[in-house]
């Protein structure tokens, strides 16, 4: 099958050859083989890993991903993602430096005495689930 993994920051990965491709939807955990029915999912932020051949041989890739949306039909997959993050470009520390600032902002927002900015609340949450996954790609990659 056919694979454009797409960042807004542009193409990450495109494959004509992929095997597998396993990533979480808000539906729950999602593993993709060629002839797969049509689906049109969203993405939730997860590990997504990619089984494919490339000069005849098999390899395997992950990444970090935020959130996003999965179409596939007709054996093409497309993902558009808001972030993209390669298991060989983690930095653990880095991740975990997010991870606490997303803490701490979240605590912040918390104990504001007035009305909770909840926008500001969700955008901590989500900070916090992306350098989650981080951390745990980069723990397993280390």
């Amino acid at each position: 099958m056919k694979l454009e993994l797409i960042s807004f920051e542009g193409e990450t990965f495109i494959n004509d050859n992929v095997k597998l491709i396993n990533v979480h939807t808000l539906a729950g955990e999602l593993t993709i083989l060629d002839n797969h029915h049509c689906i049109l999912s969203a993405i939730i932020p997860s590990v997504l890993y990619i089984d494919y051949v490339e000069n005849n041989s098999d390899f395997s890739k992950e990444f970090a991903v935020g959130r996003g949306v999965l179409q596939f039909n007709e054996n093409n997959c497309k993902i558009i993602l808001d972030t993209v993050v390669g298991a060989e470009d983690l930095d653990f520390e880095k991740a975990e430096q997010a991870r606490l600032d997303a803490i701490k902002n979240m605590e912040e927002i918390k104990s504001q005495k007035n009305k909770i900015d909840m926008e500001a609340f969700i955008e901590a949450e989500e900070q916090i689930a992306k350098s989650l996954v981080n951390l745990k790609l980069s723990k397993k990659n280390n």
